[in-house]
């Protein structure tokens, strides 16, 4: 009798077993389902799904369109104009393409340094980025061009000349190297904010000033007779509060927007080179879409900049200048003589870029009879 008894539970433990695991089975699928709700959400790579580095969510089947995701970051936050940009990018691309392409933005470098996103466009990773020209360097050499000093007569003859088509062969290199310039942004004039008074060429001995990153601009500051540095644009104003730099080369929505008007009160006007803030987007991300979708990306970013953004600029730099003059700041006109040494000593930067790329040199070229057409 107890022998039947064993037999009979265990008969029964059988079977429980056997139920558990069917029940199992449904939670491990309902499981399932739900991570794969949670992959139609935007990854790293911008995408939704297991679609690559694409950013192809799928269609929504029935013979629906391919739908995608394009993520762009940038390293400012609203009001500045590349986020003005981004933003006007945003609405009229998603209402043109009716949802087809679903913009997200990630201002204040959230995907990262600003060469980390740059490299992130390169890889596909991230779809575009609206950055200065200035720290495209590490992958373009040449694209350094822009920031040479002298060379443009400021940023507005920067930007009739990169927008008239005098981009060309500056762009094939981008498109080389996996960036495509879909629009230059207008910029501000690249001035020097410092510490102290400068007007003649030994004020500079022995200050730190803070430049883009790129060899180039490096060197421009050196040819001044003073120390270029490195910061992340956001320890910048600490910086300079800190006595880590004595200056900074940039713009004065830069300047404005950081507040560096509270460390530093004197704006040298010169060299007045290019700011252009670069709206590049991934190649490799771009070689996957429909050639009708690629053509509006680069249509409607242009005519945001064209019919948008350059007056909008022009806004926003009166109102930083505004502000930085009511908190004390300084405007410094060069005087003839002052001027002409820092174009002399300029002349030794032309030469260093022309030694950083094999095109630097057809680049270069090709660009100053554009200059000289458009002065």
């Amino acid at each position: 009798m107890k022998k039947r008894w064993l037999q009979l539970i265990a008969v029964l433990c059988v079977a429980a077993l056997v139920l558990a695991a069917c029940g199992g089975g449904g939670s491990s699928g309902g499981n399932q389902s739900g991570q794969s709700g949670q992959s139609e959400q935007s990854g790293p790579s911008g995408q939704s799904g297991s679609s690559g580095s694409s950013g192809a969510t799928g269609s929504s089947g029935g013979g629906g369109k391919q739908t995608y995701v394009m993520r762009i970051g940038t390293p400012t936050v609203s009001p500045h104009p590349q986020n003005f940009t981004i933003e006007e990018f945003k609405k009229q691309i998603e209402e043109k393409t009716g949802g087809q392409i679903s913009v997200e933005l990630f201002p204040g470098s959230v995907l990262g340094t600003a060469p980390q996103m740059i490299q992130g466009v390169v890889d596909g990773s991230i779809q575009a980025v609206a950055i200065p020209s200035g720290y495209f360097g590490q992958v373009a050499p040449a694209i350094s061009v822009i920031d040479l000093p002298y060379f443009f007569d400021d940023s507005d003859h920067a930007y009739r000349v990169l927008n008239g088509g005098g981009d060309a062969k500056l762009r094939a290199y981008l498109e080389e190297r996996g960036i495509i310039p879909a629009a230059w942004l207008r910029g501000s004039d690249r001035i020097i904010i410092s510490k102290k008074r400068l007007e003649n060429m030994d004020d500079f001995k022995g200050l730190k000033i803070w430049a883009f990153p790129n060899p180039i601009s490096q060197a421009e500051i050196e040819s001044l007779g003073a120390s270029p540095m490195s910061l992340n644009p956001s320890e910048v104003a600490m910086g300079l509060m800190q006595g880590i730099i004595d200056g900074v080369a940039s713009d004065v929505n830069f300047f404005n927007g950081f507040a560096l008007h509270e460390s530093a009160k004197y704006v040298l006007m010169a060299p007045k080179g290019a700011v252009a803030n670069t709206f590049a987007v991934s190649k490799k991300w771009m070689d996957t879409l429909p050639a009708d979708l690629q053509e509006l990306i680069l249509t409607t970013a242009k005519d945001i900049v064209e019919n948008q953004q350059y007056d909008y600029l022009g806004q926003v730099q009166d109102k930083s200048w505004e502000n930085m003059i009511s908190n004390g700041v300084e405007q410094l006109e060069p005087s003839a003589e002052f001027l002409s040494a820092m174009r002399e000593a300029s002349k030794a930067v032309h030469d260093k870029f022309l030694g950083t790329d094999p095109q630097a040199q057809e680049i270069y070229d090709d660009l100053k009879e554009w200059i000289e057409k458009t002065r």
